[in-house]
């Protein structure tokens, strides 16, 4: 009876499993479950109720009969289990749906295509914005070593200074300001331009410093010229309102800068902090008026130094801020001839020049009288003189140095109407013509008076020399002089002896 519960128990539970073969594979007939055959195995297996068959043990009627057993249903097939429905095919594992084709993540849509991103001014692969320059623009940038796009903005700043001064300034004159960008003074950036910059009214061109922002120019012409003439060359333009401030600017065809005034007017163009060094000509000339300096060095060019022209306008050279120097030209340091112009120079040096110091001649017809400033001038070892003064000239001179010239520490040329104004005591000045040194002696004279006046019609009062009083030397010209005097003069036909009042003298170094 056990063995008989068993059998029956084993028979339920294949019956069980046939059922869910069955559901798996979707059939729900009689035939599937083969419950015919497994009945008639069952039955012979267990006619004998005993011990020794052990029926459903030994082939347990469904293995004995191919019916059921040779089929073995769930057994041998394993529906599941070899098939394996899901887990082999594996629906969504094996096509992983999102994981294969990853939709967004293969395709990236907007970071693939980046449509809008190049559009609106990022710049592929370093995602830097450039923007845009607008029309009317306020602020530019310029830098030699930028690899982004020249736009001229600060993320992409253009490559030459050119770019920048050829913008266009609409809407009137206003500040606008070119930003340069410099190296290191060890490794300047150096732009060499094709053009010359020309620097419109209201433009400032504003460099990191004269030893680390560097501009050249070749053989490219000038947008004006002295006089119209052609063949004219230059590095920087300035126009009117315009200001170039902390570069070195060469040029090695021409000037390095010049500057323009349309007439006499506030809005003046200004240079300093500007090292206009090595030219081939000038280093700054002036066309009209202007303002060179604080901090202007105007050294070692193939002319002069600062070189004025025009018929108009007053050129101030101020000092306080910085050095201004005029040194090491091949003529002289600075070189006046503009028949307008004056000139007021407060501070600075013009020496070791092959030619003179400061050379001012302006031009005009007799009783056209240029008036001029001097204030603290340091003017020695020139190869001419110190400081010359033509006779359309007048001059105040204070607070200046003239030493070791190979001529004259002054020459001065009387004329019809101007006059030498060297103050004194009363003016808080005094000016230093020779010294006791035999080495600050001048070659010729201290100062040299050619055309001179009536006796003591000029005053030196408080002022220093080789000796106390100074002897004063009557000679032909200042030109044809041989031997050194402290005070050497040619009068005119009404001149009397002594042209110079030197009370109060002082022996200098």
């Amino acid at each position: 009876m056990v063995q008989n519960w068993l059998v029956r128990t084993r028979h339920a539970v294949f019956l069980s499993a046939a059922v869910s073969v069955a559901a798996c594979s979707g059939s729900t007939s009689e035939s599937d479950f083969n419950v015919g055959g497994d009945d008639t195995g069952l039955e012979g297996d267990g006619g004998a109720d005993g011990a020794t068959d052990t029926g459903a043990g030994t082939d347990t009627g469904g293995g004995g009969d191919s019916g059921g057993g040779g089929d073995t249903g769930v057994g041998t097939d394993t529906g599941v289990a070899t098939d394996t429905g899901v887990a082999t095919d594996t629906g969504v594992a094996t096509d992983t749906g999102v994981a294969t084709d990853t939709g967004v993540a293969t395709d990236t849509g907007v970071a693939t295509d980046t449509g809008v991103v190049t559009d609106t001014g990022v710049v592929p692969d370093t995602g830097v914005v450039c923007g845009t320059l607008p029309a009317d623009w306020t602020e530019a940038y310029v830098d030699k070593s930028s690899t982004n796009p020249s736009v001229g903005t600060k993320a992409c700043p253009f490559r030459t200074i050119l770019e920048g001064t050829s913008l266009a300034t609409p809407g009137g004159v206003k500040t606008r300001t070119i930003f340069v960008k410099g190296g290191s003074s060890g490794a300047p950036f150096v732009y060499a331009e094709t053009k010359p910059l020309d620097v419109k009214p209201g433009v400032v061109l504003q460099g990191e410093g004269s030893s680390t922002t560097k501009i050249t120019e070749g053989d490219a012409g000038c947008p004006k010229s002295p006089g119209g003439s052609g063949g004219f060359h230059c590095a920087v333009f300035v126009q009117p309102g315009a200001i170039v401030q902390q570069f070195t600017i060469t040029s090695t065809a021409g000037v390095g800068v010049v500057t323009d005034s349309a007439g006499i007017s506030s809005a003046i163009p200004i240079v300093r902090a500007v090292e206009a060094t090595g030219s081939k000509q000038d280093g700054v000339m002036t066309l009209g008026a202007a303002q060179v300096g604080p901090s202007i060095r105007a050294n070692s060019n193939g002319r002069h130094g600062l070189n004025l022209i025009g018929a108009f306008g007053s050129v101030t050279v101020p000092g306080g801020d910085g050095a201004n120097t005029f040194d090491g030209n091949t003529a002289d340091g600075v070189h006046l001839e503009g028949g307008g112009i004056s000139l007021t120079f407060s501070q600075g040096s013009a020496s070791s020049n092959g030619g003179s110091g400061v050379a001012l001649h302006s031009g005009g017809a007799s009783g056209t009288v240029g008036k001029h400033s001097i204030d603290k001038l340091t003017a020695r070892t020139n190869k001419a003189s110190g400081l010359v003064v033509g006779r359309f000239t007048s001059l105040a001179l204070r607070n200046s140095t003239l030493l070791a010239n190979a001529n004259h520490g002054l020459w001065f040329t009387q004329g019809v109407g101007n006059g030498i104004d060297l103050g004194g005591p009363s003016a808080g000045s005094a000016v230093v013509f020779s010294g006791a040194t035999s080495g600050n002696r001048n070659g010729k004279s201290g100062f040299c008076i050619d055309n001179s006046g009536a006796t003591a019609s000029i005053f030196a009062a408080g002022d220093s020399w080789g000796v106390c009083a100074p002897p004063e030397v009557k000679i032909t010209q200042c030109s044809a002089v041989t031997t050194y005097a402290e005070i050497n003069y040619a009068p005119s036909a009404t001149g009397g002896a002594n042209p110079v009042s030197v009370s109060g003298c002082i022996v200098g170094p």
